[in-house]
């Protein structure tokens, strides 16, 4: 039996402003996006340079598809909307429950993701587009009641949002991925692997110290493998083989992965958090026992108008998100000028810093809300001279994109927009002691 139609509710659920939803769109590597680059000679480069062929050519795949249904979808509801004169902003929410971008379980895209998902969505959503048309361009001045469950449209409208922006992730790195191939050397997962198999305070004879003491050359195969990959982000892959041979003839494969677990923090994981370059953009001075780091941010006026509550307000997050009680971030905003980084929006991008000179930060326009304001939080970390610490890249064998963030659960900026809210305090002391000597 249908709903009847309430226009509070319905209002709410059809809003414009899925602002969290567009967290997957906020930011993305650090780096010039050069499509030019000749890709490694394989089938799925091959594949790929066909698949930019005619994405330059019109041919159209899901991944498009997707982002004109969302597109249209968005345009019948403003019409309707503004058609009586109503504007609501209340977020939309939809979560894949399979990506929860995390090294166990990773956001991963692909060809066959997306046509899934136009078809499933194309198939439901199908059956309101003619009776929201005709409500949204009639010029009754009654809200005509739409033939709708309010809970289903909205979850598939979130749904189609969510799909959308993936898609414009996805299709943005369609060109360039042979950059996003050479980053799969960056993929830790092993590591993390090995970490979550440790006995900790529960032994028993499935859990990591076991198995390497009690060591089975034909029966460890998986753990084999990560201890290798693990070893080979440090040495050459014949320094470890060499290695892993010989703890394994001397039983001492626990020492070896202790030894191994010691030099991959120190050397890869550690260096992930640490600040990595120093912006000729930021003063230091000392006001009242206090480090005060400042920094300018040109801003268009045009622009300052799409941030919720006023760029000021925007940051002032921004300063409390890079802020101790003993240690300041202050960015003073400038309407023009040539001297410090800049802010400019651009649709269908995903936000990134310039990796030249750091001194571009380019947003994308349909960010909105907290959304925004988090992002220009993230890209000025980069900006201050921290990297990200998500791992993203391409793997050509599946064709896949795969991305998870580390840190996640902590709040950390710099490794996630969903969770992340501000930098940690050993990353302010680090810009101190970088930037105030």
């Amino acid at each position: 039996m249908q709903n009847s139609f309430k226009p509070v509710q319905f209002i709410r659920y059809m809003c414009l402003c899925f602002s969290h939803i567009f967290l997957l769109i906020s930011c993305g590597p650090v780096g010039k996006r050069d499509g030019n680059k000749v890709p490694n000679e394989s089938i799925s480069f091959v594949k790929n340079a066909i698949l930019c062929d005619q994405a330059q050519k019109g041919v159209k795949n899901a991944t498009d598809h997707l982002i004109a249904m969302e597109s249209l979808t968005s345009k019948v509801t403003r019409d309707y909307f503004v058609q009586r004169g109503v504007m609501y902003y209340s977020p939309g929410k939809f979560t894949y429950e399979n990506m929860q971008m995390t090294p166990e379980k990773p956001l991963i895209l692909s060809d066959e993701f997306f046509e899934s998902e136009y078809k499933y969505i194309k198939e439901n959503i199908k059956s309101y587009f003619p009776e929201m048309t005709s409500v949204a361009l009639t010029t009754s001045s009654d809200l005509t009641p739409l033939n709708l469950e309010d809970e289903e449209f909205s979850n598939l409208k979130a749904r189609l949002n969510m799909a959308a922006q993936l898609a414009v992730r996805y299709r943005n790195y369609s060109c360039q991925l042979d950059q996003l191939t050479n980053k799969k050397k960056n993929d830790i997962r092993p590591y993390f692997n090995l970490i979550d198999k440790e006995c900790g305070d529960h032994q028993n004879e499935n859990c990591l110290e076991h198995k390497l003491n009690n060591w089975k050359r034909s029966s460890e195969g998986h753990v084999k493998n990560d201890l290798v990959s693990v070893c080979k982000k440090i040495h050459s892959e014949a320094i470890c083989l060499s290695m892993l041979s010989f703890s394994e003839m001397k039983k001492t494969m626990f020492d070896f992965y202790r030894k191994l677990k010691e030099g991959f923090q120190r050397k890869i994981f550690d260096p992930l958090f640490l600040l990595e370059s120093k912006s000729p953009y930021i003063s230091c001075t000392e006001i009242d026992n206090k480090k005060v780091l400042t920094i300018d941010l040109i801003v268009k006026p045009m622009d300052t108008v799409r941030f919720a509550g006023g760029l000021y307000s925007a940051l002032a997050y921004v300063e409390t998100a890079w802020s101790t009680d003993n240690i300041k971030l202050r960015v003073k905003h400038k309407n023009t000028g040539d001297q410090g980084p800049r802010v400019s929006f651009k649709e269908g991008v995903t936000s990134h810093v310039d990796s030249d000179t750091k001194s571009l930060i380019t947003l994308n326009p349909k960010l909105q809300g907290l959304s925004l304001t988090k992002t220009l939080a993230h890209e000025i970390g980069h900006v201050i001279g921290f990297k990200d610490c998500y791992v993203e890249f391409f793997d050509p064998n599946e064709r896949k994109l795969v991305y998870y963030e580390l840190d996640r659960q902590k709040g950390n900026i710099m490794c996630s927009l969903e969770r992340g809210y501000k930098a940690p305090d050993d990353y302010i002391k680090q810009l101190a002691d970088h930037y105030c000597r």
